[in-house]
This record gives C-alpha cells, sequence and structure tokens, in this order.
C-alpha cells in the first residue's frame, strides 16, 4: 500500500463526546465502507467506548490486524465528521497487503486496532496565502485541510493543484468541488494524464498531461505562500525542485507527506 511516512457518504454516527487523544491501540467499528473510485475504498471508523478522540486536520493513524504490520492512513475529513474518514487505495500483488485485506475482506461491523492521530502535516495559523499540490491518493490530506479551512477561514486564498490519470481515479471529487465552492478566494487546476474518450479539457479538467509546475507559474510565485506537498515520493521531489526553481522557496514554508509504497 501507500504507507505514510510517520513523523460521498456522510457518517450517520450521532454526536459524540470528544476526548483528548490517547496513547497506544483503540478498537473502533467500521461504521461505512462504500466505493469511493475505482481503486479507492472509503471506511468510517467510530470508537467502541463511544468516546471520540479529536484530531488535526492532515494527520494520519496507524492500522494493524493480527495478520499485518502497522500501516498508517490519512483521516480525510475534521473532528466534525463525528468519525474517522479514510480512503484506501486498492492494491494487487505483493504491494499493500494492509489495504488489500481492508478493501476486499473488512466489512460493516468489523473491529479494527487503530491508533492515535500523528503528524504535522496540519495548516499553518495565519493568513498567508496557500498552495496545495496533491497527486492520486494524496488528494485525501488536502482535502482534510481544506474542510478546516472552509471551517474556520473561508476567506484565506488558497489555489489547488491536483494531478490524477482520469475521472475515474479521482477520490473525494465531489467534495473537493464542493469545498471550492465554500472558499470565494480559492482555484482548482486539475491535470489528467490519461484522460477518457469523452472527458474534456476546460469541462472535465484543465490540463492533459502530468503535473507540470512550469505551467502554474503565477499560483507558484504568490508572495509569502506556504506551500502543502502531498503524493509518492518521485513526484513530490520533481516539485520541490520546480519551486526551488521558481523561486526560493524557503524550508519552513514546504509542508509534505509522501506515501511510500509498502509490502
Amino acid at each position: 500500500m501507500f504507507g505514510l511516512h510517520w513523523g460521498s457518504g456522510e457518517s450517520q454516527a450521532k454526536p459524540v463526546e470528544k476526548k483528548p487523544v490517547w496513547t497506544g491501540w483503540k478498537n473502533f467499528k467500521v461504521l461505512n465502507k462504500e466505493t469511493e473510485c475505482e481503486d479507492v475504498i472509503r471506511f468510517n471508523l467510530v470508537p467502541e467506548d463511544g468516546a471520540m478522540p479529536d484530531f488535526k486536520a492532515g494527520q494520519s493513524i496507524g492500522i494493524r490486524t493480527d495478520d499485518y504490520a502497522p500501516r498508517a492512513f490519512t483521516l480525510c475529513g475534521t473532528p466534525a465528521d463525528g468519525c474517522y474518514r479514510l480512503v484506501v487505495k486498492r492494491f494487487t500483488g505483493e504491494t499493500g497487503k494492509l489495504a488489500q485485506h481492508l478493501c476486499q475482506n473488512v466489512r460493516v461491523g468489523d473491529t479494527l486496532e487503530v491508533s492515535e492521530p500523528v503528524g504535522a502535516f496540519t495548516l499553518v495559523e495565519g493568513e498567508t496565502p496557500l498552495v496545495m499540490i496533491a497527486e492520486g491518493i494524496g488528494i485525501t490530506a488536502i482535502v482534510s485541510l481544506l474542510s478546516e479551512i472552509a471551517t474556520r477561514e473561508p476567506l484565506r486564498r488558497v489555489h489547488v493543484v491536483y494531478a490524477t490519470k482520469n475521472g475515474s481515479n479521482f477520490p473525494l471529487r465531489e467534495e473537493l468541488k464542493r469545498l471550492m465552492t465554500e472558499l470565494p478566494n480559492a482555484g482548482l487546476a486539475v491535470f489528467y494524464s490519461e484522460p477518457h474518450h469523452d472527458e474534456r479539457a476546460g469541462r472535465d479538467f484543465d490540463v492533459h498531461g502530468k503535473l507540470d509546475i512550469s505551467l502554474l507559474r503565477a499560483v507558484c510565485l504568490e508572495h509569502d505562500a506556504d506551500f502543502y506537498l502531498c503524493g509518492s515520493e518521485k513526484s513530490m521531489e520533481e516539485v520541490r525542485k520546480a519551486l526551488h526553481a521558481l523561486k526560493n522557496v524557503p524550508e519552513s514554508r514546504i509542508h509534505e507527506q509522501i506515501y511510500v509504497a509498502k509490502r
């Protein structure tokens, strides 16, 4: 699966008391399980004891089972959801064994062991513009951050750049579109590398091709922007190099969450 470096159906769960983050592992029930898009499954998890632990948008949790080593998964919502929302990419072969197990074998009502939320891929306080660049399943963390912005800072300037294969491989697409309508100072640019024959640039996506930062010079030169990068190690390294080539972005303004392929 794509495991993280450690440092749309709405939930039908009733509001529950939020408790401080715990340490160790806690049992969660699978409340919902639905297909999000091609090879991506969405899960809603709620704690068995009814005490919903708090978390910050952009953080991740670990999941473990008796047969698989722990792996990290990004939370794609906010505490206001009343549950932990995950979207998990389904793999085949020897990659992503735990993700395969979750997607193929776990059912609504099953119990999973979940770790406390961790990670520093969280929003910077302030009024600086934000540039968020993601590929593939990396959009999950970006949607989480946008949800928090829509609630707390809806007038903040935000540029979102997303690259994927086509509309069938676009997790959380409708939620992303809705969030953009709630952020009047936000813009979205979508790259499709292999659009379907009936998908049209300017209507279904913006650019035919792989992610190319050179086409987004105006966005990436935004004065005093903080940059959030979320995707594979190779792609995000290319983005980082492009940012340095276009603008000498201080490392303190680059926030990164990398997905690495694990068994």
